[in-house]
């Protein structure tokens, strides 16, 4: 019975704190840790590149990241139509402004954004596991290429036609 009452206790507890409130502090102190930081090491940081070496290299980069990009944004459009939500939301873009916040300090911020969208749209149990599903297919997909070799050889991408 008393664990009970600390439960209850505990409960009500958490139900008076504002985390909207800790939550913005949380975000400005670290992003305003992150430019501090950034501002003082910049002297370390190197920003020399060879536009006429490597300016193809540099474009081939940039393109195959805005494509990762929209095939991640597709894929979790999937995902959650895989658990059931079939509202007529725009998904896509969605995903590809939320993906910004994967580069605030912290790292989580791009899954928390999503969660709490699709729990506004849907039911809870959607949003937790369209959010925790999501980051285990995109690292069996990784394994799944790097297990091939396709990482170190393009060739070994006719081995996997036979699974298609």
């Amino acid at each position: 019975m008393r664990l009970n009452d600390r439960i209850q206790f505990l409960n009500k507890f958490l139900k008076k704190i504002k985390f909207d409130i800790f939550k913005k502090f949380l975000f400005i102190s670290s992003l305003t840790y992150f430019c501090v930081y950034f501002i003082r090491n910049s002297r370390q940081i190197s920003f020399n590149i060879d536009y006429e070496k490597d300016g193809n290299n540099l474009l081939i980069s940039f393109l195959f990241c805005v494509l990762s990009i929209y095939l991640n944004a597709y894929g979790w459009k999937y995902i959650i139509k895989w658990f059931g939500e079939n509202k007529r939301t725009n998904f896509v873009s969605f995903y590809i402004l939320t993906n910004v916040l994967k580069y605030v300090p912290g790292g989580i911020w791009h899954f928390v954004e999503r969660f709490n969208f699709i729990k506004k749209i849907s039911n809870p149990q959607i949003a937790f596991y369209s959010s925790l599903v999501e980051p285990f297919f995109m690292m069996s997909a990784s394994l799944l290429l790097v297990s091939s070799g396709l990482i170190f050889s393009p060739i070994y991408l006719f081995f996997l036609l036979p699974l298609v």
